[in-house]
Protein backbone atom coordinates (compact mmCIF):
# COMPACT_ATOMS: atom_id res chain seq x y z
CA UNK A 1 0.00 0.00 0.00
CA UNK A 2 1.11 3.24 -0.96
CA UNK A 3 0.79 6.69 1.08
CA UNK A 4 0.20 8.73 -1.89
CA UNK A 5 -2.88 8.97 -3.52
CA UNK A 6 -3.10 7.31 -7.05
CA UNK A 7 -6.43 8.85 -8.11
CA UNK A 8 -7.74 12.36 -8.23
CA UNK A 9 -11.02 11.18 -9.38
CA UNK A 10 -13.07 8.54 -10.49
CA UNK A 11 -12.70 9.75 -13.89
CA UNK A 12 -8.89 8.75 -13.74
CA UNK A 13 -10.09 5.62 -11.87
CA UNK A 14 -12.39 4.42 -14.68
CA UNK A 15 -10.08 5.56 -17.51
CA UNK A 16 -6.92 3.05 -15.86
CA UNK A 17 -9.93 0.74 -15.71
CA UNK A 18 -10.63 0.55 -18.99
CA UNK A 19 -6.86 1.02 -20.23
CA UNK A 20 -5.54 -2.17 -18.87
CA UNK A 21 -8.32 -4.34 -19.95
CA UNK A 22 -10.49 -4.58 -16.93
CA UNK A 23 -14.53 -4.22 -17.22
CA UNK A 24 -15.24 -2.78 -14.10
CA UNK A 25 -17.55 0.47 -14.95
CA UNK A 26 -18.87 -0.91 -18.56
CA UNK A 27 -22.14 -0.38 -18.96
CA UNK A 28 -23.11 -4.21 -19.20
CA UNK A 29 -21.31 -5.23 -16.50
CA UNK A 30 -23.00 -2.18 -14.33
CA UNK A 31 -26.10 -3.22 -15.62
CA UNK A 32 -26.17 -7.02 -14.39
CA UNK A 33 -25.19 -6.20 -11.36
CA UNK A 34 -27.57 -2.93 -11.44
CA UNK A 35 -24.98 -1.67 -10.00
CA UNK A 36 -24.38 2.31 -9.16
CA UNK A 37 -21.42 4.62 -8.42
CA UNK A 38 -22.18 6.32 -5.41
CA UNK A 39 -21.39 10.00 -5.71
CA UNK A 40 -18.03 11.47 -6.96
CA UNK A 41 -16.10 11.08 -4.14
CA UNK A 42 -12.70 9.26 -4.03
CA UNK A 43 -11.26 8.78 -0.39
CA UNK A 44 -8.09 8.16 0.44
CA UNK A 45 -6.60 8.48 -3.79
CA UNK A 46 -8.46 5.31 -4.13
CA UNK A 47 -11.72 4.01 -2.67
CA UNK A 48 -14.79 4.72 -3.81
CA UNK A 49 -18.70 3.57 -2.87
CA UNK A 50 -20.79 1.15 -5.28
CA UNK A 51 -24.36 0.58 -4.46
CA UNK A 52 -26.41 -3.03 -6.41
CA UNK A 53 -29.35 -4.61 -5.81
CA UNK A 54 -30.39 -7.89 -6.45
CA UNK A 55 -33.19 -8.13 -8.53
CA UNK A 56 -35.63 -11.29 -9.11
CA UNK A 57 -36.57 -9.93 -12.84
CA UNK A 58 -40.33 -12.10 -12.74
CA UNK A 59 -38.25 -14.93 -11.05
CA UNK A 60 -41.46 -17.15 -9.11
CA UNK A 61 -40.43 -17.21 -5.30
CA UNK A 62 -38.18 -14.59 -5.44
CA UNK A 63 -38.17 -10.57 -4.59
CA UNK A 64 -36.35 -7.89 -5.45
CA UNK A 65 -33.77 -7.33 -2.46
CA UNK A 66 -32.54 -3.94 -1.07
CA UNK A 67 -30.03 -1.61 -2.47
CA UNK A 68 -26.79 -1.82 -0.39
CA UNK A 69 -23.61 -0.18 -0.64
CA UNK A 70 -20.23 -1.51 -1.31
CA UNK A 71 -16.45 -0.27 -0.77
CA UNK A 72 -14.57 -0.33 -3.64
CA UNK A 73 -10.56 0.04 -3.62
CA UNK A 74 -9.24 1.46 -6.65
CA UNK A 75 -5.62 -0.87 -7.57
CA UNK A 76 -2.39 1.08 -8.87
CA UNK A 77 -3.42 -1.96 -12.48
CA UNK A 78 -6.75 -0.17 -12.99
CA UNK A 79 -8.37 -3.59 -11.32
CA UNK A 80 -10.78 -2.87 -8.71
CA UNK A 81 -11.08 -4.48 -5.28
CA UNK A 82 -14.47 -5.04 -2.97
CA UNK A 83 -13.13 -3.79 0.66
CA UNK A 84 -14.62 -5.97 3.62
CA UNK A 85 -18.30 -7.56 2.96
CA UNK A 86 -20.13 -7.10 -0.44
CA UNK A 87 -22.92 -4.64 0.52
CA UNK A 88 -21.96 -4.90 3.94
CA UNK A 89 -23.63 -0.93 4.06
CA UNK A 90 -27.39 -0.28 4.44
CA UNK A 91 -27.07 3.43 4.39
CA UNK A 92 -24.84 5.29 2.21
CA UNK A 93 -23.94 7.11 5.17
CA UNK A 94 -22.39 4.03 6.88
CA UNK A 95 -20.63 3.57 3.65
CA UNK A 96 -19.18 7.37 3.37
CA UNK A 97 -17.83 7.21 6.93
CA UNK A 98 -16.14 3.69 6.64
CA UNK A 99 -14.48 4.61 3.29
CA UNK A 100 -13.45 7.83 5.23
CA UNK A 101 -11.79 5.96 8.15
CA UNK A 102 -10.30 3.79 5.30
CA UNK A 103 -8.62 6.54 3.93
CA UNK A 104 -7.49 7.89 7.18
CA UNK A 105 -5.87 4.45 7.64
CA UNK A 106 -4.27 3.44 4.30
CA UNK A 107 -2.93 7.27 4.61
CA UNK A 108 -0.30 5.71 7.30
CA UNK A 109 2.25 3.57 6.12
CA UNK A 110 2.40 0.42 8.24
CA UNK A 111 5.83 -0.02 10.55
CA UNK A 112 5.52 -3.92 9.68
CA UNK A 113 5.53 -6.22 6.43
CA UNK A 114 2.40 -7.74 8.30
CA UNK A 115 0.11 -5.27 9.42
CA UNK A 116 -3.57 -5.71 7.94
CA UNK A 117 -4.19 -3.46 4.20
CA UNK A 118 -7.23 -1.73 4.08
CA UNK A 119 -8.76 -4.91 2.01
CA UNK A 120 -8.39 -7.35 4.53
CA UNK A 121 -10.36 -4.97 7.18
CA UNK A 122 -14.01 -5.30 7.81
CA UNK A 123 -16.96 -3.22 8.54
CA UNK A 124 -16.41 -4.63 11.97
CA UNK A 125 -12.88 -3.33 12.20
CA UNK A 126 -14.74 0.55 11.97
CA UNK A 127 -18.30 0.10 13.57
CA UNK A 128 -17.29 -1.84 16.72
CA UNK A 129 -16.89 0.71 19.67
CA UNK A 130 -15.55 -1.82 21.61
CA UNK A 131 -12.36 -1.02 23.24
CA UNK A 132 -10.49 -4.46 21.89
CA UNK A 133 -11.15 -3.08 18.39
CA UNK A 134 -9.65 0.36 19.56
CA UNK A 135 -7.16 -1.06 20.17
CA UNK A 136 -6.33 -3.16 17.30
CA UNK A 137 -6.83 0.27 15.53
CA UNK A 138 -4.36 2.12 17.56
CA UNK A 139 -1.92 -0.50 16.93
CA UNK A 140 -2.48 -0.74 13.13
CA UNK A 141 -2.33 3.38 13.28
CA UNK A 142 1.08 2.70 14.91
CA UNK A 143 2.53 0.31 12.35
CA UNK A 144 2.50 -2.72 14.85
CA UNK A 145 0.72 -5.81 14.79
CA UNK A 146 -1.84 -6.98 17.74
CA UNK A 147 -0.42 -10.71 18.04
CA UNK A 148 3.32 -8.74 18.61
CA UNK A 149 1.55 -6.67 21.00
CA UNK A 150 -0.49 -8.64 23.49
CA UNK A 151 -2.37 -6.38 26.07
Amino acid sequence: MTDTPRYANLAQIKAANAAHGHYFFEPASMRFFDSRIEGRSVYGGRFFITSEQFRANGFPGLVDGPRRFTIREANEDGSIDTVGDFQAYATLGEAREAAKSLARVASVTPAEADAPSAAQLTARDFDDPDAETRAEHRLFREGRNAAENPR
